[in-house]
């Protein structure tokens, strides 16, 4: 009787204990995770809103980009279509109807460009396929036709011996050129450097009232006389 009293005591005992690791079990998840769905309803609206947040900045830099690239392409257009005004206007001969700058997609936003000469409507590298004095008259009106493009109210521009390896009907339609787009833009101001005395004659002739000429003295020095029309 005495050892079943003891027993029953024990079982007692540890049903006791047993009741206060419980309650302390309970009490440390409860003090735990006692905001457990508060935070998880907390950190579910700020994954939505993450979420959103992407899509539409994705769908933003979708947009940007098929800008720029509508605007690169709008841009090109201009240019060629300067650059065919200028073209007949300049060239004299026969053998090319007109010059185009030509764009190359190598990939996702990376482009390279190239000039191509159009005769009766078939595209030729203009490189491979051009004499000096084509390619000096083409890369003269690609520069006129960039800034006219590309720099708002540009009012200076620098050409450099423009006139060489061009025939003389070439330099004069150079000339009469440069003078029309003068003409046409009064702010422009418009720095050549030439020693092709027929092709400042002309420019004289046809429009400015005065330019510089630099010599060298006796002692070597660079003497700058501003010659009046």
């Amino acid at each position: 009787m005495n050892l079943l009293l003891k027993n029953k005591n024990m079982l007692f005992g540890e049903i006791k204990q047993l009741n206060k690791n419980k309650e302390n079990y309970e009490l440390e998840l409860k003090n735990e995770y006692d905001d457990v769905i508060q935070n998880y309803n907390k950190k579910f609206i700020e994954h939505i809103i993450l979420e959103i947040t992407i899509r539409d900045l994705d769908k933003c830099i979708k947009i940007l980009d098929k800008s720029i690239i509508d605007y690169h392409y709008n841009k090109i257009e201009e240019i060629n279509l300067f650059l065919t005004e200028l073209w007949g206007n300049c060239y004299k001969g026969n053998d090319i109807d007109t010059f185009k700058l030509k764009i190359n997609e190598n990939g996702s936003k990376s482009y390279s460009y190239k000039l191509v000469v159009i005769k009766q409507g078939i595209e030729l590298d203009m490189r491979n396929r051009c004499s000096a004095g084509q390619k000096m008259i083409g890369s003269i009106l690609l520069r006129l036709a960039l800034a006219h493009v590309f720099c708002i109210n540009f009012n200076i521009l620098t050409l450099d011996e423009p006139t060489t390896n061009l025939d003389k009907e070439n330099i004069e339609s150079l000339a009469y050129t440069l003078i029309e787009i003068i003409k046409k833009n009064q702010q422009l101001q418009l720095v050549i450097i030439t020693h092709d005395e027929d092709f400042l004659n002309i420019m004289c002739r046809e429009g400015i009232d005065c330019y510089f000429r630099i010599k060298r003295n006796e002692n070597g020095d660079s003497i700058i006389t501003k010659q009046i029309i």
